[in-house]
């Protein structure tokens, strides 16, 4: 399900009147097994909201729901990619200058494969920024676990505060958060419980 401006999809460009005005609110909608991505919004619109909405894909490389949109919030649901370049919810930003804003929270996940990232935030030259991150489940005794549940990538002063970890064993090598080499000012506030096995950010 594509919302926003379909052209900007390959060119990246997101400066016309047309796509500067959509917004809008989906509730409960569930996608299964895309091949390519489950929900995408591409615009330079004010609000998208995600009530308790399912996108989730078994096809390798599929992403559940990528966003190019200043804004989007994810309220819930369940978001779900397995397979090695697989993202559950990916800001990325192909458009020209940085883009502010957006947030999820109560939000699960399904498959955490290896290579697999739950929540990526990255731009291709320009930065996300202003993202929070509340309250992520995540259950990384299932499934492999040597996935990724949050990646900073081109991001600035982006959070994620208090993920609710199910059996952190990480045995198979999973990551809680990932850094990279253009995030500036990121950051992760953990509630760490002594009765749950170590909870490692690398």
């Amino acid at each position: 399900i594509l919302f926003g401006d379909e052209d900007a999809l390959t060119s990246g460009d997101l400066t016309a009147a047309d796509a500067n005005a959509w917004q809008g609110t989906c509730d409960n909608i569930r996608i299964d097994d895309p091949t390519e991505y489950g929900i995408r919004v591409n615009s330079r619109g004010h609000t998208w909201e995600f009530i308790n909405c399912s996108p989730r894909t078994e096809v390798a490389g599929a992403h559940a729901g990528v966003f190019n949109s200043e804004n989007v919030n994810v309220i819930g649901g369940q978001w779900g990619a397995t397979g090695v370049g697989g993202r559950n919810l990916y800001w990325y930003n192909i458009s020209d200058g940085d883009q502010v804003g957006g947030s999820a929270c109560d939000t699960r996940f399904e498959g955490k494969d290896a290579g697999e990232v739950a929540v990526d935030i990255d731009g291709v030259t320009n930065f996300w920024e202003g993202i929070v991150l509340e309250r992520l489940h995540a259950n990384f005794h299932s499934n492999s676990v040597a996935g990724t549940l949050v990646r900073f990538g081109r991001a600035k002063r982006c959070w994620m505060l208090n993920p609710i970890i199910q059996n952190p064993t990480f045995a198979g090598g999973g990551t809680l958060v990932e850094w990279g080499e253009h995030s500036l000012g990121c950051g992760v506030v953990c509630n760490y419980q002594a009765a749950i096995a170590p909870v490692s950010v690398h």
